[in-house]
């Protein structure tokens, strides 16, 4: 796949404009899931989800092949996802509703469909807009430590460990809150 998704970004610099729909195409539910996520807002996540998607576009001639599209896509999401919020001034403090979406089972109590509780809602709220993009997209979209690190300009040790104190937070604000009991929600087990 990473070779036709180059063979497409060449196409698309050699003037084939019409192949960037299939870029579009190939990510736009992980952009607008990760835009959702980051901003909390369905129409916004929508808005913001083109408008990474124009960016890319104009800024596809300084995209190196080979490269790891997948990743500089993410970059641009991520940087403009947290101008968003800037502009709102609520970097640390994020409402979001998750109520359609799931996590993994691990974050799930058992039985509940592995559907987000209300708890672990309001705990991820109490996250950073940079905590809650590494757990999301170490959870929720899988990547790993090392493109993750790459995407935020971290090293994948330090990145680890932004991780695993966003997870104490998280257990912590759980904890403190009443809503989990010691070990229910083992967020440290997502390594």
């Amino acid at each position: 796949m990473l070779d036709n998704i180059n063979e497409i970004i060449e196409k698309i610099k050699n003037g084939e404009k019409n192949e960037y729909a299939r870029l579009v195409e190939l990510f736009q539910q992980q952009i607008f899931r990760y835009c959702f996520f980051m901003l909390g807002q369905k129409e916004e996540a929508e808005d913001a989800a083109q408008e990474v998607f124009i960016k890319a576009y104009i800024n596809i001639g300084s995209f190196q092949l080979p490269g790891n599209f997948s990743a500089w896509l993410y970059k641009i999401a991520h940087n403009h996802c947290v101008n968003k919020l800037r502009q709102r001034k609520i970097i640390s403090f994020l409402p979001i509703n998750l109520d359609s979406l799931v996590l993994k089972s691990s974050l799930a109590l058992p039985g509940e469909d592995r559907e987000l509780t209300d708890d672990l809602k309001e705990a991820l709220n109490q996250l950073t807009a940079v905590e809650r993009s590494i757990v999301l997209m170490r959870v929720i979209e899988e990547k790993q430590y090392k493109e993750i690190a790459k995407l935020l300009n971290y090293k994948p040790a330090t990145l680890r460990k932004k991780y695993e104190r966003a997870c104490r937070k998280l257990q912590k604000y759980l904890l403190s809150s009443g809503g989990g009991k010691k070990g229910e929600y083992d967020l440290t087990s997502i390594v």
